[in-house]
């Protein structure tokens, strides 16, 4: 116990912060649970004061910044913080997912400046600063940061983003059973006697024992399966507009909401052709537009063992003639981030060549459907953001959805790219290797698809 012939003072006790300094320097919170940061904040990090606070009476603010150190460390992955970047801390705050502050990546020579934003990591020409990010982030990273968009002023303020919802163990079971409001629900409905096993069951029992039944719910004679599907969607969606929107559905809305989609269903089933089921044969082909139209193709591709990203595009005269084409690595990313990042760059590169009338071809319908909704322009997504304010430039766009057969060319532009390279690759003549792909698609025959 340390002896004191003064009055104590914040700076006295300084000592055990750096204590519980020390021992959260040697923790990787993107590698610990959120049950296990609750272990070790309540069983390693509260019992470090605990032993002078026997004897001694610890000012507020000592007090206060031990419990801001704890909470940073529990909920240190709670949030991701994007917008324009002019006031997100590029250290110190949670702005890239899954990664935590890059301040627990950087080089070991770096010092950490508390007041970088990250908008100072970008050139004024709206790209990052790569050069600067090589010295003070590990290699590994570099990746990651492909697949950020820079710092925008035309993207909105900084705000936060849904990460794991308001529950740090936050699951799909939680968010469609276990969670107040679709608890609440489901006992609502649910026969009485079937309750406790709806409750208590894993997910996988859960789905099983709702597909074998018919008998969970009384009161109506819509089929269980159907209805149960349309609740879940509808428990879903209620969720993002909470979240995004804040605005929130109740339960008896819900309900309503979830029979008449229940209905629809049923009504769109019964006029279905019958049959096998079996799908009608397709022949498939690429076709040019019409006069004074561009076609405009583009694909995403990521390495599975990697998850190394890279996209591919080209552009197509009314003739099928080569106007352009590019590649581009995007870093670490899923499929879906790169068939988005495969739009963006391919429609940044379409307007730059002054084309008015632009016909958007994929073959990824989530990406497709997300950047043409009337929503993309107020998506919590920054890429389908910035995608969107590019479609409402000054020339008409149309999206189709295309099969991935006739797809080949950018698919064979984005499989090709140097992944090292962080810039686009552009290419004002067709490579040697695809000029067989184009070909094809102008004088090829048809695919049959069964």
């Amino acid at each position: 116990m340390p002896v004191m012939h003064k009055r104590a003072t914040c700076e006295f006790y300084s000592f055990i912060i750096d204590k519980i300094k020390s021992k959260l320097h040697g923790w990787s919170v993107r590698t610990l649970s959120f049950t296990i940061r609750i272990t070790l904040a309540n069983s390693v990090l509260m019992v470090i004061p605990t032993y002078f606070m026997q004897t001694c009476r610890f000012p507020s603010h000592v007090c206060q910044d031990i419990e801001k150190l704890v909470r940073k460390f529990i909920w240190s992955s709670s949030n991701q913080t994007r917008g324009d970047e002019t006031t997100t801390r590029f250290w110190h705050d949670n702005w890239l997912p899954k990664l935590g502050c890059l301040s627990e990546w950087k080089q070991e020579h770096i010092t950490v400046e508390d007041n970088m934003m990250v908008r100072d990591a970008a050139l004024p020409n709206g790209n990052w600063n790569w050069n600067m990010l090589r010295q003070f982030l590990q290699p590994s990273m570099i990746q990651h940061l492909l697949n950020v968009q820079p710092p925008n002023l035309n993207a909105g303020t900084d705000r936060c983003c849904w990460s794991l919802g308001k529950h740090s163990n936050e699951n799909t079971l939680h968010v469609l059973r276990d969670c107040k409001h679709s608890a609440t629900l489901w006992q609502l409905i649910i026969r009485q006697q079937i309750l406790p096993n709806f409750f208590n069951t894993n997910v996988s029992d859960w789905i099983t024992m709702n597909l074998d039944s018919n008998s969970l719910f009384a009161g109506t004679n819509i089929p269980w399966k159907i209805l149960l599907s349309s609740i879940a969607w509808q428990i879903w969606k209620r969720r993002n507009s909470y979240i995004f929107s804040d605005l929130f559905i109740h339960n008896d809305q819900l309900i309503s909401l979830s029979k008449n989609w229940s209905l629809y269903i049923i009504a769109e089933k019964s006029i279905s052709p019958t049959g096998s089921g079996a799908a009608r044969p397709e022949l498939i082909q690429w076709k040019p537009m019409p006069t004074y139209w561009y076609t405009l193709n583009t694909d995403g591709a990521v390495y599975k063992i990697a998850s190394q990203g890279s996209v591919g595009g080209l552009i197509r005269n009314m003739n099928g003639d080569w106007i352009i084409g590019f590649n581009k690595s995007v870093g670490i990313s899923t499929p879906f981030q790169a068939e988005l990042w495969g739009f963006f760059e391919v429609l940044k590169l379409a307007l730059s060549h002054n084309i008015e009338h632009l016909q958007c071809q994929t073959n990824n319908v989530e990406a497709l459907n997300l950047v043409s909704s009337a929503m993309a322009k107020c998506s919590p997504i920054s890429i389908v953001r910035s995608i969107a304010k590019l479609i409402l430039k000054q020339w008409t766009i149309e999206f189709i959805l295309i099969r991935r057969e006739v797809n080949a060319a950018s698919d064979f532009l984005a499989k090709s790219t140097v992944i090292s390279n962080e810039q686009a690759q552009t290419y004002t003549e067709p490579p040697h290797e695809i000029k067989s792909l184009l070909h094809r698609d102008l004088y090829g025959h048809a695919f049959l698809r069964t």
